[in-house]
C-alpha cells in the first residue's frame, strides 16, 4: 500500500484513519525524445554485484531494439532487453565468453503491462533465468564461458536506455524496478509481483518504485535510502510519470454480460473427475435471451470436462448434459460456491451449506482451457455470458469436505495448500479505475498457468477490477496516535476488527524514505471488538522521527499504514530519568521549588502502583526508587511539587 503523510505539529494529535490505497505512478519513456533513467555507476550497480532485476514493462510498440535495465556494453556486463524481436537476457564476461536468453517477442504484445524478471547466481550460465508474469520462459544460449562471472563495463546503470555510447531508448511504461544481490526464486519474484516490497528485505540493492517524488522534479528516490543510488531523468522532454495500476488490492473481476472473459491455457491438473471447484460469485443481471449463465468451465469447443451455471432460480453443472439445483439468488449479492465431485455425482455448496441433490460428474478429457466468464459453443463462437464478478477462484484435485470448505471460504490461501492447483485471487489492479494494459491474472497455485483477460474495458466499476474483501489484510484501522513524551515517543493505535492478525512492526525513519524496523507488537488474530495497541520508542532520533506501521497478516500479507512525523529538536524538558529502561531501581532529577514533594509510579491505565513523600531544595534534587516489586512494563513517572507537576515514561525490563 502507497500512502500519503501526515505530520503531528503539536504535542499529540489524534486522527481517524481508513486505510486505502493512493495513487501508484509509473514513468513513460518516448524513443523519440531519447529519455532515460541514469542511476550513475556506483559500485552497489556494478554489473558483478546484481543477480536479480525485475520490473513492470508496458511497451508502446515492439519494433525496435529497447534496453530496459542496463549495466552493459556491447560485450561485457548484464542487462535485460528486447532486442532483435526477441525480449533477452544477457550476461557477458568478454566477447568471447557470454550467454544470453532469448524469448520470441511475437509471444508479447504493445499496450500489455508485462512482469519482467531476470536472475542468476553470478557463475553458472545454466542458473540463468528469465521470467515473464512469474513464468520461466525463453532459450538459452552459450558462448564460452562465465563461470567467473560477468565484467562490469564501463558507463552507468540505466533505466529505459543501454550503458554503451550507442543509444537503445525505451518506448513504453515502466514501474517497481528493483535490483537485487541475491538470487531470487521463481516463487520469490511472483510473490512480490504486485505492490511493494519492504525496503530492507535482505538483498535489496535498489528499488525505484516511482512514488516517493512523483511529479517533482528530475531526481528518482530510491527508496532503499541510499541516496548514492537515486537515478536522475536524462533528456528532453524527461521521462514523466503517469498513473500506474500495478498494485495490489483486495479486488474481483467484473463480467459486462457479453464478451469479457478470463482463460488460462489446458492443462493436465484439470483433467480429473475427481476434484473442487470453489470462488466467490456476485450475479448483477439475470440474462434472459441465455439464462444458464456460465460463470467458469473446463471445456472447448468440441468436448467440455465441465462448466458451471448459475441462472434466476438454480445452480448447476453441464459436463455434456445440464443438472441444476433449485436455489433462490439475489442480484448484487456475494455467494461462496464449491463443487465437489467425487467421480461419481458433484454435491454443490452455497456459502459452506450442501444443497440436497448432487448433479453430474466432472468429465475427464484432456486439453481443454480453463475459462471464466462464457461458455464455448459448438463448433465455435461462445454463449452463455456471465454478468456478475468473481473472487477467489480455485481448483482442487481432492474432493473437498465441508469442513475444509468452511475453515478457507472467508479468506484468501498462500497457494502451497496441498491439492491446490488453480489459484486466481484477482487480487491486483485500481478498483474501478484505469487498468489498461493490466490483462494479466497470476495464478498463485504451484501450477503457475496465468490467464489472459479479453474484452474487459477495464475502466470504470463494470467490466474491470473491482473491490471485494475476500482475501484482503483483515484488519480495520480507526485511529492511530502519535506524541512526545519528554524524550521518548509514543504510538497508539486502535483496531475495530482483525481476521487473521499476526503483527504490527513498527517502522522509523528519519527523511521519511528508508526505514528501518524498531518493535513488533503481536496482533489479536481474530477479534470483532475494538481493541488497542502501544508502542514507546525511548530512543528517538534527533530532529523528525517518521513513523509508520506494517500490518502482517498470517499467510505474509502485509499492509502499511500512514506515516506519523514526530519532533524532537530541543530541550527534553526539567525532568530527566536514568537509567531508562531500568531493571531495579531508576533514579529522577529535576528543577523544583522549596518544599514538600511527591513522587508517584502508575501504569499506562493510570493506577497508582508506587508513592513517594520528599522534601525538595529549592534547585535540582535527585530522588532514587526502588521498582523491585514492579513486573516488567512500561510506567509514568509523575513529580509534583507545589508550584507544578511533570511526568516522564520509563521502561521496566527484567
Amino acid at each position: 500500500m502507497k500512502c500519503s503523510r501526515h505530520l503531528l505539529t503539536s504535542a499529540i494529535i489524534l486522527f481517524s484513519i481508513t486505510f486505502s490505497k493512493a495513487q501508484n505512478y509509473g514513468v513513460i519513456f518516448t524513443s523519440s525524445a531519447s529519455n532515460y533513467i541514469d542511476c550513475g555507476s556506483n559500485s552497489a550497480l556494478n554489473a558483478n554485484n546484481i543477480l536479480t532485476m525485475e520490473a513492470w514493462v508496458k511497451f508502446n510498440t515492439l519494433t525496435s531494439d529497447m534496453e530496459i535495465l542496463s549495466r552493459s556494453i556491447g560485450s561485457q556486463g548484464i542487462e535485460v532487453l528486447y532486442f532483435g524481436g526477441n525480449l533477452a537476457f544477457y550476461c557477458m564476461k568478454d566477447v568471447n565468453n557470454g550467454s544470453f536468453i532469448s524469448y520470441p517477442g511475437s509471444n508479447l504484445t504493445a499496450g500489455i503491462w508485462y512482469h519482467i524478471a531476470v536472475a542468476w547466481d553470478g557463475t553458472n550460465a545454466s542458473s540463468m533465468r528469465l521470467y515473464v508474469n512469474g513464468v520461466s520462459v525463453g532459450t538459452l544460449t552459450s558462448n564460452g564461458s562465465i563461470s567467473t562471472g560477468v565484467t562490469n563495463p564501463t558507463g552507468t546503470f540505466r533505466i529505459g536506455n543501454w550503458s554503451d555510447a550507442a543509444p537503445r531508448y525505451l518506448n513504453g511504461i515502466v514501474d517497481e524496478v528493483r535490483v537485487w544481490s541475491v538470487t531470487r526464486t521463481q516463487a520469490q519474484i511472483k510473490a512480490g509481483m504486485y505492490g511493494t516490497v519492504a525496503t530492507n528485505t535482505s538483498g535489496l540493492t535498489a528499488y525505484y518504485n516511482f512514488n516517493l517524488n512523483a511529479g517533482a522534479g528530475t531526481t528518482v528516490t530510491n527508496a532503499t535510502g541510499n541516496t548514492a543510488l537515486n537515478g536522475t531523468f536524462i533528456g528532453s522532454p524527461s521521462p514523466a510519470w503517469t498513473a500506474s495500476p500495478i498494485q495490489s488490492q483486495t479486488g474481483a473481476i467484473s463480467f459486462n454480460g457479453s464478451t469479457s472473459t478470463i482463460t488460462a491455457p489446458a492443462n493436465t491438473n484439470y483433467n480429473s473427475s475427481i476434484g473442487t471447484v470453489e470462488f466467490w460469485v456476485m450475479p448483477t443481471n439475470w440474462n434472459t435471451a441465455q439464462p444458464e449463465m456460465c460463470m467458469l468451465g473446463v471445456r472447448g469447443h468440441s468436448t467440455t470436462n465441465y462448466s458451471l451455471h448459475i441462472a434466476n432460480g438454480h445452480v448447476g453443472l453441464f459436463n455434456g448434459v445440464y443438472s441444476f439445483v433449485n436455489y433462490s439468488f439475489s442480484l448484487n449479492t456475494w455467494y461462496h460456491l464449491a463443487f465437489v465431485s467425487n467421480g461419481i455425482n458433484t454435491t454443490i455448496y452455497v456459502n459452506g451449506s450442501p444443497l440436497a441433490v448432487p448433479v453430474g460428474v466432472f468429465g475427464s478429457f484432456t486439453g481443454n482451457p480453463l475459462v471464466m466468464g462464457l461458455a464455448y459453443s459448438v463448433p465455435t463462437g461462445t454463449q452463455e455470458p456471465f454478468a456478475g464478478a468473481l473472487d477467489e477462484v480455485r481448483i482442487w484435485n481432492t474432493a473437498r469436505t465441508q469442513a475444509q470448505i468452511q475453515a478457507n471460504m472467508n479468506t484468501t490461501l498462500t497457494g502451497s495448500e496441498t491439492g491446490l492447483v488453480g489459484l486466481y485471487s484477482m487480487d491486483q489492479g485500481v478498483p474501478g479505475g484505469s487498468n489498461l494494459g493490466l490483462t494479466t491474472v497470476i495464478d498463485n497455485s504451484p501450477t503457475n498457468n496465468p490467464a489472459t483477460m479479453a474484452s474487459f474495458a477495464l475502466t470504470g466499476s463494470t467490466s474491470n477490477w473491482i473491490t471485494h474483501p475476500i482475501g484482503t489484510l483483515p484488519v480495520i484501522f480507526s485511529s492511530f496516535t502519535g506524541s512526545r513524551k519528554d524524550d521518548a515517543g509514543v504510538l497508539s493505535w486502535t483496531t475495530a476488527q482483525e481476521q487473521n492478525s499476526k503483527n504490527f512492526v513498527v517502522e522509523r525513519s528519519s527523511d521519511g524514505a528508508a526505514y528501518t524496523d524498531i518493535g513488533t507488537i503481536p496482533a489479536a488474530g481474530n477479534s470483532s471488538t475494538p481493541l488497542s495497541y502501544s508502542f514507546t520508542d525511548f530512543s528517538p532520533l534527533t530532529g523528525n522521527n517518521f513513523y509508520r506501521l506494517r500490518e502482517v497478516d498470517l499467510d505474509g500479507k502485509f499492509m502499511y499504514s500512514p506515516i506519523l512525523t514526530i519532533n524532537f529538536t530541543g530541550a527534553s524538558g526539567a525532568i530527566k530519568l536514568w537509567p531508562n529502561p531500568a531493571a531495579s531501581a531508576i533514579t529522577w532529577s529535576g528543577q523544583t521549588a522549596a518544599g514538600p514533594g511527591t513522587l508517584i509510579v502508575s501504569d499506562l491505565s493510570g493506577r497508582t502502583l508506587l508513592t513517594k513523600t520528599v522534601n525538595f531544595t529549592s534547585g535540582t534534587n535527585r530522588v532514587s526508587i526502588n521498582l523491585t516489586n514492579l513486573p516488567a512494563g512500561v510506567y509514568f513517572l509523575t513529580v509534583k511539587d507545589k508550584n507544578q507537576t511533570m511526568n516522564k515514561q520509563f521502561q521496566v525490563v527484567r
